[in-house]
Order: structure tokens, then sequence, then C-alpha cells
């Protein structure tokens, strides 16, 4: 049995090693292209925790403490420009208007570790979404390659009262608390903590891989009756782990040595996102760049379902592969397990050491051929003898009192 175990996870470590490559930053993001398409929705959240189990300085500036910061406000230019220069070096004809961006950061002080809880909603105005409009000889078609927007140094965000650059957990403690940041400057903490919040590259996760669910609900004969109403949508929406797509949350940490032995560690979910395409939709490639073909009716070909048609081959295919390696692993183990019986010889008793003994008795002309085994050796039968012995004709003594 030890074999087939081996066997099992040689098939699982592919899907083992494929898991622990998950994407270095998280983010989710929500596009409905039906009732808001200039719009998207990107959310970013990241928990930094600061130990320091042995006290110090930075302990002394953090237990029993509590701080927050919200600010709400339009992007600078500078941001703005920034993202264009991004969308267009990854192909996409959108380009960003403005940017409404929300932030707050909330530390909480602990006996022994201090956590930091960073969220960034921003919203970006965008155009240029909708490659080519629908037609009875062509399906519309939709940029999507604006999903991974990532933003790399400084994001200055102002109300007027407060100023602060969102895009780097260290601001914050900057701001709040400079004693306890100044001890982490020049150490190995200072590296993690000046690491980009706004990333959502992980989200150019192949479309081929994501999920893909269409609702007719709205078209439905009398389902109207039940008060739908509407065109169809289809939803492809990414971030469920499986053994082909695994997702998992993003760990980091880092021990630095300051007045006394501290660590930060940041936490992060996986990356994930829902995007709501009006129409029967499906990913597509169009001169080596990943759209969205969208159309009010169904594809009589299937392809709605899927245009690359991987996931399902590949699903296909794995299944057969996995299934072909427990044949053959069950196969060997019972041929090994054979051979090694066979080798081992007759086991029991020696049929030399056995008589045969008639247990049944005669009925008239008609008599019953019934016996068993007993030991061939000086032991008197009558204390080894068989309960039908003692009993009338074939059934147990005393059966009809």
């Amino acid at each position: 049995m030890k074999y087939m175990h081996v066997l099992a996870v040689a098939a699982l470590i592919p899907l083992i090693l494929q898991a622990g490559a998950a994407s270095a930053f998280a983010a989710q993001l929500n596009w409905d292209a039906v009732k808001n398409p200039d719009s998207p929705k990107f959310t970013f959240q990241r928990t930094v925790s600061i130990e320091y189990p042995d006290g110090g300085v930075i302990a002394d500036s953090f237990r029993g403490k509590q701080d927050s910061m919200q600010l709400g406000a339009i992007a600078d230019f500078e941001t703005v420009e920034k993202i264009n220069d991004q969308l267009a070096k990854a192909g996409s004809q959108v380009r960003v208007s403005d940017v409404y961006v929300e932030y707050s950061a909330e530390l909480t002080g602990r006996e022994h570790d201090a956590a930091i809880d960073y969220k960034i909603t921003m919203i970006p105005t965008i155009d240029g979404f909708l490659i080519r409009e629908y037609s009875e000889n062509s399906v519309a078609l939709f940029d999507v390659a604006w999903r991974g927007i990532k933003i790399g140094g400084q994001v200055i965000l102002s109300d007027g009262v407060e100023q602060i650059n969102v895009n780097s957990p260290d601001a914050f403690l900057q701001k709040k608390f400079p004693s306890a940041h100044e001890k982490m400057v020049g150490t190995g903490a200072e590296k993690i903590l000046k690491t980009s919040l706004i990333d959502a590259s992980g989200l150019l996760l192949p479309l081929a891989r994501w999920h893909t669910l269409t609702d007719p609900t709205a078209v439905i004969v009398d389902a109207s009756r039940y008060g739908f109403k509407g065109n169809v949508v289809t939803t492809l929406s990414m971030g469920e782990s499986t053994i082909f797509t695994p997702t998992k949350e993003k760990i980091s940490e880092i021990e630095f040595i300051a007045d006394e032995k501290y660590t930060v560690r940041t936490l992060e979910s996986a990356d994930n996102a829902n995007l709501f395409i009006p129409g029967y939709a499906a990913p597509t490639i169009l001169s080596q760049y990943e759209l969205i073909g969208a159309s009010p009716k169904a594809s009589s070909d299937g392809t709605n379902d899927n245009v690359q048609g991987q996931f399902p081959i590949l699903v296909m295919y794995g299944m057969a592969i996995i299934g072909a390696i427990g044949a053959i692993g069950f196969f060997w183990w019972s041929s090994r397990k054979a051979k090694k019986e066979i080798s081992s010889g007759q086991t029991g008793i020696d049929p030399k050491h056995l008589r045969g003994i008639s247990t049944s008795r005669a009925s008239g002309s008609y008599h019953t051929n019934r016996g068993e085994s007993q030991l061939a050796d000086e032991h008197p039968y009558n204390q080894t003898e068989s309960v039908y012995e003692k009993s009338r004709g074939t059934m147990p003594k005393n059966w009809n009192r």
C-alpha cells in the first residue's frame, strides 16, 4: 500500500509546486460593464504585524496604543499619468482621466505585537474600453488589459488638511509614530514597509483560466412573471482556488535588530476579480492581446463557453493521466502481492494430520454426504464432534423444545 501512497504524492507534486507560485501582491477588482462601465473599483488590503516579544523602544511606542487615519480625495495629475503610461506599455487603449482614492490605516498595539490594517479603494474613470461595437457579423470586443494596474513610487493624496503617500505602508508610521519609524530606518523592515500597496498585476492571470458564467434568466420565457427583466449578463471571475488555479494568502516576514530583536510580517488575501459583461461573453485573443468578446445571441457552436477551450482540455487530460497512474500503481501492487503469496508456500495444517468425519445421518434410503475435518490425533472424537452429531437430523440440539 505504501507504493500507492508514493504514486499519489508524485502525481500531486506539480499541483503543489503550482500552489506555491501564488501572485506576489493581492488586489480585488469589481467592474460592472453593464451598469457602470466607466468606473471600475479596485481594492487593496494589507495587514502589517510588528512583533516585539523582548520589549524595546519600538514596543514602548506601540504597546497599548491605538491610532488611525482616513483620507478620501482625487489623486494628483502625476498619478494619473503614471497609470496611463503603464496602460500604453501593456497594449491597452484605455485611458484614465481621473482617480478617486480612499485610504485608511489603523494601528492596534498589544502586549507583544502591533497590527496595522491598510485599505485603499481606487476608482479610476476610464474610457476606450469598447474596442468594437456589436454587429450582425461580429461580436463586441472589450479591452481588459487595464485590469493589471500597478503604481510604483509615491501616490500623494491630500484633502486640504492632511497629506500622505498612500502607496507606502511606511508613510503612516512615519507620520503617526516617528520614534518607532526612526528605529526601523536602514533595517530589513524598511524594504517590506516600502512595498507598494497599489499593485493589481496578479489580476493579469490569463482569461482562459478565469471562470465564466452566463445568466440568461432575464430572457427566459415567462421569467417576467417572477420579476425578472433585462438582458443576459456574463460574469468572468477569478480567485476561486482549484487544483489548476490554486490561490493562497501572501505572507512576507523578516527579522531585524534595532535596540532589540523584532519581527515584521505582512499578510494579504488572494487576488480576486469579477467582471460583469453584457450578453453572452467569453475571452478571446486578437493580435496577441486578450479581449472579451460579447454578443446578445448565444453562439451556435458553443464557443461562448470558452473561446480558447483550454480549461476543459486540461481537465480531461489531467484526469486521464491521474487515472492511468492510479491503475498502473494498483496492478503493480497486486502483482507483487500475488508473487509474494506464491513464493511463501502452503500455510495452515498439513492434510496428512487431518481425517474426515461424517456429520449427517441417513433418512430412509436417502443419505446426505456432509462432513468435517478433525485432527487425526489421540483425542477421542466426542471431545470435538460437531453440534450436528448431537442433534436430530441436521437441526441443532433441543431445537424443538
